[in-house]
């Protein structure tokens, strides 16, 4: 059952969990690695101030680099699974969001 906040709101979204994942594919560090680069470079230079569309935006750009810079298909394909279900949790959690503000 998920904890649901003070604010109303549950928990994670599977952020931590894709940071945890791609770092158990030690020997192969480019998919952390455009993980990290993405939302350095969503949060620091090109500023996206909502945090939902800065993590949307940040795995749809991993799964457009990861296709040109990681070299193993199941990889890739695992990204893209994570990748997904991550964009997912935040369309959900955004819609409700304006579900409520209505």
């Amino acid at each position: 059952m998920p904890r649901v906040f003070a604010d109303g709101n549950t928990g994670g979204k599977a952020i931590a969990v894709s940071f945890g994942v791609m770092l158990g594919l030690y020997p192969d560090t480019m998919p952390l690695t455009i993980l990290i680069a993405c939302y350095l470079f969503f949060s620091l230079i090109l500023r996206i101030k909502s945090h939902a569309r800065r993590t949307i935006i940040t795995f749809g750009s991993v799964i457009a680099l990861s296709l040109f810079f990681v070299k193993e298909k199941s990889v890739i394909f695992g990204i893209i699974i994570i990748s997904f279900i991550v964009i997912y949790k935040h369309v959900i959690c955004t819609e409700k969001e304006k579900v409520c503000e209505s």
